[in-house]
């Protein structure tokens, strides 16, 4: 059994983005959100691991203005709950302060076995979260696992 966290965050869906009067600006505000590509890779292994070997998915996220519609994807994906903190004070918020607001929230969930991160958002892509939130915490991080395997009580990557 492997109680798995996963950090998930909300972009544009470039897909939908429609410039019509010349403002990307308000153009990016209108356009749908969704939950980033790579992050959807870690949850859809987290929920493998799940349905392997049992346990637990908790899905955390934060940002200026967290979707609810994002949350319900990840739960009827198989994410078994979820947090968020949604503020407007997180507008604009880069990899150290989003990772320090997420380990705050993995500190206060309790039983988490593994953290499992994006290898970066699909919007900025800059690859500083996972590694941020690992060093906060004070876990060892590993970058860039495309398969995770449970055997012997042991997670192996």
């Amino acid at each position: 059994m492997v109680n798995v966290l996963v950090c998930v965050k909300q972009v544009v869906d470039v897909n939908q983005l429609r410039i019509s009067d010349g403002n990307i600006q308000e153009a990016i505000q209108r356009a749908p959100k969704k939950i980033s590509e790579f992050d959807l890779n870690a949850l859809e292994e987290a929920i493998r691991l799940k349905e392997r070997h049992g346990g637990k998915v908790t899905v955390i996220s934060a940002g200026s203005d967290v979707k609810t519609m994002l949350i319900r994807e990840a739960l009827a994906m198989g994410a078994d709950e979820a947090y968020v903190v949604s503020d407007p004070a997180m507008e604009g918020a880069d990899g150290l302060v989003t990772a320090t607001v997420l380990a705050e929230m993995a500190r206060r969930i309790k039983g988490w076995d593994i953290i499992l991160c994006g290898e970066a958002s699909s919007d900025e892509a800059g690859y500083q979260t996972g590694p941020r939130l690992a060093k906060e915490l004070g876990i060892p991080f590993l970058a860039h696992v495309t398969k995770l395997e449970l055997k012997s009580g042991k997670l192996l990557a």
